[in-house]
């Protein structure tokens, strides 16, 4: 690029020597520290006997490195003499190279003496030792700053290639998880970290560990929190995703913002970090999720509605269809609950053959009126605020739907049959309103519930009443990401991967 900006060949002037200033290896596979050395020899004592010569043989190289870094911009310098150095630097650095990499391959259960195993390992795990590579950092506890964008990779994609082991995030099974753990563990007490990983990180159980780890770390977090409706952070990577930023260790504080949308077509995207808003999330702040929100009437509605109970202690394992509430997993701006399946028509066939649409779950009520409330609690805004809050946006689980708030008892008779109408409304109301559209040689059902969101507005208002919400609570339910759901992108619900 610095050589497309000059008009001739003549203006060129020499550049600084790079080398080692850029280095590669398998950020996952290698020691970071001579402790990490040392618990790897375990009982090994003959070995043991020679970390204190690898440390000092690391300071030397560290030495050197430094010498070759003030070489690299000295005027006058003596070429032979930086040729010299930057040998012996690299000799040195491979000598520890190829000893660390032989104590870890026992590490993996590879014999050394077997020339051609050892030499697959390496080859294929590419281990990289930041004590050696980084000594002098290392040696004063880390990097000051780390950024990354990680990779979303499956473990089970890599795993034939090469293994990793000693991560406390081990059981995620994700990449982007170790490299989070290992980039943690890389930085120094007054660093700064920045994070571009999933949104599933924040609310997965399966990511329990990243965030336990997150919260044992004595730092203060920001972490904001992006959709991929209608427009992408990354234009074309269809990722839901989470920005973390760290600050020093001081003491733990995660402050979190809600999960923005934007519409680059409106020119939203040049200032969608300028409108960001974030709170402290106080008690909210668990292990089992952690809450995207950004505003007190967030806070204040979660309060509320969180008595204690939740759905699941309201539903049977089986039964009828007269007890039966279905959802279809992938959801769009509006959380569809049926209490009937949407269908699947083979086309040209005349509705002989009709199935179950993919995608749809079913859960049991425990009595036939509880169906009808908990058939409005769900398409309700105050659940879909419920669900943005807590979920990663790309699925409904059945986890999402057991662990929403309900407490039959606190339930006054007129409520529940207030909402047993409002189900039966929108019930009616979605089969009006459902089309078909052509997928595989089927016709499949899907409905539009922007007309149906009169009917929902009513509901979140008998549940305002039951849950005590101010009028600008509310009126924040009613309202939320209201111009995504009611604008021209909100068609074809249940259809987004």
């Amino acid at each position: 690029k610095l050589v497309a900006q000059l008009d001739g060949y003549d203006q060129i002037e020499p550049l600084p020597d790079v080398d080692f200033n850029v280095r590669a290896g398998n950020t996952l596979v290698g020691f970071t520290s001579l402790a990490q050395v040392r618990d790897a020899l375990g009982g090994d004592m003959f070995r043991k006997l020679s970390l204190p010569q690898i440390e000092e043989r690391a300071e030397i190289a560290d030495r050197a490195f430094r010498q070759f870094r003030a070489m690299q911009t000295e005027r006058g310098m003596d070429a032979g003499r930086f040729a010299d150095t930057k040998l012996e630097l690299r000799r040195r650095l491979d000598e520890l190279r190829d000893e660390l990499d032989e104590y870890l391959a026992g590490d993996y259960g590879v014999k050394v003496e077997s020339r051609r195993a050892y030499r697959q390992w390496r080859d294929s795990h590419q281990p990289f030792h930041w004590f050696v590579e980084f000594y002098g950092i290392m040696r004063r506890g880390g990097f000051d700053v780390i950024i990354g964008n990680p990779p979303y990779v499956e473990y089970r994609k890599t795993r034939k290639i090469y293994e990793v082991s000693g991560f406390l995030t081990q059981s995620t099974v994700n990449l982007y998880a170790y490299t989070a753990e290992r980039s943690l563990g890389l930085l120094f007490g007054k660093g700064r970290i920045g994070l571009i990983i999933p949104v599933s990180s924040m609310s997965s159980s399966l990511f329990e560990p990243l965030r336990k780890l997150f919260m044992e770390t004595n730092r203060s977090f920001w972490i904001s929190h992006f959709s991929n409706r209608p427009s992408q952070l990354f234009s074309g990577a269809q990722n839901r995703l989470t920005i973390v930023v760290s600050g020093q260790r001081v003491k733990q504080v995660i402050f979190s913002t809600r999960f923005y949308r934007w519409n680059e077509k409106l020119g939203e995207r040049a200032r969608l970090f300028d409108i960001l808003q974030y709170v402290d999330l106080g008690d909210l702040k668990q292990e089992k999720s952690l809450a995207k929100v950004d505003r007190k009437e967030s806070l204040s509605i979660l309060q509320k509605i969180n008595t204690g109970s939740t759905i699941r202690r309201h539903l049977s394992k089986s039964g009828t269809e007269a007890v039966c509430i279905h959802w279809v997993r992938v959801p769009g701006y509006f959380c569809q609950f049926f209490l009937y399946p949407p269908m699947a028509r083979l086309e040209n066939s005349g509705g002989a053959r009709t199935r179950i649409r993919g995608e749809v779950k079913t859960i049991y009520a425990a009595d036939e009126r509880l169906r009808y409330v908990i058939h409005a609690l769900l398409n309700s805004s105050t659940y879909y605020l419920f669900f943005n809050i807590y979920s990663d946006g790309r699925h409904i689980n059945p986890a999402d739907v057991y662990d929403y708030p309900l407490d039959r008892v606190s339930f006054s008779e007129n409520t529940m049959d207030e909402l047993e109408k409002l189900s039966l409304r929108l019930q009616d109301a979605m089969v009006k309103n459902t089309s078909r559209w052509r997928k595989s040689g089927l016709l499949i059902d899907s409905v539009d519930s922007r007309p149906c969101k009169p009917i929902i507005d009513t509901i979140d208002k008998v549940l305002a009443q039951h849950y005590g919400f101010t009028d600008e609570e509310l009126d924040f339910i009613i309202n939320y990401d209201i111009k995504y759901r009611m604008g021209r992108e909100a068609p074809g619900e249940g259809g987004e991967d």
